[in-house]
């Protein structure tokens, strides 16, 4: 459902918190330095989207085929080493919510993380998403 601040979408909000902070955390961690770091949402037909953009290394073919792999490694010695558990968890949980992760290369060393949610699903809560939602301090660690 629209928002003027966000989208609406029904799930989990503690796990829904989880995944989409797991993401943030990743972009974060393989970002170029002091680069700018972009969250968009918006409703595509019948989902919601979470776009998580950052400037970094462009993720060849290989890493894109495994990031969410449970324990995958990031053999680039360029970056930083390991996505660990995270990724893996998040896709998961999006899965869990009928929904979908896209990850993509974009022009200028853009990363983006496209989470795909349902705005519609049976015997879940309702959850805004917004900024509130994404950057909260009571944001798993």
């Amino acid at each position: 459902y629209p928002s003027p601040n966000g989208v609406i979408v029904h799930g989990d909000e503690k796990y829904l918190k989880q995944a989409v902070f797991n993401i943030i955390s990743n972009s974060i961690t393989y970002a170029y330095s002091n680069s700018v770091f972009c969250i968009k949402m918006k409703n595509t037909g019948l989902n919601s989207c979470i776009s998580v953009i950052n400037k970094g290394h462009q993720l060849s073919d290989e890493i894109l085929e495994s990031m969410f792999d449970y324990y995958a490694c990031n053999p680039s010695k360029n970056t930083k080493i390991g996505f660990g558990i995270k990724l893996y968890l998040a896709l998961q949980i999006i899965k869990a919510h009928s929904g979908g992760i896209v990850v993509r290369n974009n022009k200028n060393d853009e990363n983006v993380f496209d989470i795909i949610l349902p705005l519609h699903s049976q015997n879940s809560s309702v959850i805004k998403l917004d900024k509130e939602f994404i950057i909260n301090e009571n944001m798993p660690a």
